[in-house]
């Protein structure tokens, strides 16, 4: 679904469990916090107030100005997270 390249999207998203419970890759990139899944109730409920697409550029510039280390993640195939658009964004 996300991932434009791919012959068989589904199951989609893959479990990502494992590997991203590992504690080798965190460590490596200095993550603080541990991998928890997505609240799928919390979503569902937001997705129901339409509340969408809001500009939330200048609380990201916010957060990283207050010091918080910050990753921007983008996909050079990705329908949802698409370099185009962060590349707009930043």
């Amino acid at each position: 679904v996300y991932y434009i390249l791919a012959e068989n999207p589904y199951p989609y998203p893959p479990d990502a469990t494992a590997n991203l419970s590992n504690a080798t890759p965190r460590d490596i990139i200095g993550a603080e916090s541990s991998w928890a899944e997505t609240n799928y109730d919390g979503y569902y409920n937001f997705a129901q107030t339409e509340d969408w697409m809001r500009n939330l550029r200048p609380d990201l510039q916010t957060i990283i100005d207050s010091g918080v280390q910050t990753i921007i993640y983008d996909g050079n195939a990705d329908y949802i997270f698409n370099f185009q658009g962060v590349e707009a964004m930043v």
